[in-house]
Parts: structure tokens; C-alpha cells; sequence
């Protein structure tokens, strides 16, 4: 997943350091990247990962939060992670993967995101269906804060692109908008 994608589009300067907590996971992760020595597994919990780890030594770099969603609160436990990241690295890029919920969850968690102070948040989510059914969740979404210039437009056409050829019966939706402006 995540860790994959990644490791694929760094420079032969760039590290990596991802945090599992599950430990066969970070067995398997660990395993994976054994070779390379531009990447980190720690078995910890990504929460704890962002103090531990921020500022990175290079003042500049990516950090991506990609949660389960397994627990309740969890909403409330990203937005906080994602203010906790960008107070700690306000010069990073930092984005957040989330799934879209229901309407009042997805509205708490705009309404929390906004309450943490954090500026310059751009909104991306893809909706493949209209409604979310019993086992799936009907889209995902990302917030990026500090995204480069021009990351809004970039952003947009791709969503634009995918949504026809993932949306079930021309379903669903694509959204690039500014959660939180500058």
C-alpha cells in the first residue's frame, strides 16, 4: 500500500520512515525494505511517530498520515495528529488520508479540522457511489496542508480523470476545495 507507493517515487536523497503498530505488519513491512537503507520500519504508533520523528534533520519533506479508521474518535485522533505534525513542521507538506463516512461524521471532522488552527488546507475526496454500503465506503478524501503551488489544479484534473472510470452507474462525486485558505 502506502509504504509501497511511496518507496517508488522518492530520489535516491530521500529516506523514508514508517510507523506500524500492528507487529505482523511491521514484520512483513520491515521484511519488504530490508535492503534499503533509505527506509525505516518502527514498530510504534504513528501518532507517537510524529513527535518522535519531527522536524526531520532535512527541514523539508512529506509526512503522510494514513490511518485505519478502525476505532471511534478516530476523526477526532487525525485531526489532532495532523495539527500536532504541522505545528512540530510548519515548512512540511502534510497530508492525510481519510474515508468518506456519513454526512455528520464527515461534517464533524471539517468542523474539528478547522478548529485546529491549522491554515492553507486543501480538500481532495472521490466518491465512486452515491451512498456508502454495507462493507464499503463509498470514496476516500485527503487533506494536504502546505501543498505545492499549482497542487489545487494538479489535483483537480486527476480526480477529474479517475472519477469516470471508478464511479459505479456514474455515481458519485470528485471535490478539490480550499477547507482552510492561507
Amino acid at each position: 500500500g502506502s509504504p509501497l507507493i511511496a518507496r517508488r517515487l522518492i530520489r535516491p536523497i530521500d529516506r523514508i520512515v514508517a510507523a506500524e503498530l500492528n507487529k505482523t505488519d511491521c514484520a512483513e513491512l520491515g521484511a519488504l525494505f530490508a535492503r534499503d537503507r533509505r527506509v525505516k520500519v518502527k514498530l510504534m504508533d504513528g501518532y507517537h511517530s510524529l513527535k518522535a520523528h519531527l522536524p526531520p534533520k532535512e527541514r523539508r519533506g512529506l509526512v503522510l498520515i494514513d490511518s485505519s479508521f478502525d476505532r471511534a474518535g478516530e476523526f477526532e485522533r487525525v485531526s489532532d495528529a495532523l495539527a500536532t505534525a504541522q505545528r512540530r513542521f510548519a515548512t512540511g507538506i502534510c497530508a492525510l488520508w481519510y474515508p468518506l463516512m456519513d454526512a455528520v461524521s464527515m461534517q464533524g471532522f471539517e468542523r474539528h479540522m478547522i478548529a485546529t488552527g491549522v491554515r492553507k488546507i486543501l480538500q481532495c475526496e472521490l466518491a465512486v457511489r452515491d451512498v456508502t454500503i454495507a462493507g464499503k465506503v463509498r470514496g476516500c478524501g485527503m487533506l494536504v496542508v502546505n501543498p505545492p503551488f499549482g497542487f489545487d489544479v494538479i489535483a483537480a484534473t486527476i480526480l477529474a480523470y479517475l472519477k469516470p472510470l471508478l464511479a459505479e452507474k456514474n455515481e458519485g462525486f470528485e471535490r478539490v476545495r480550499w477547507l482552510v485558505p492561507e
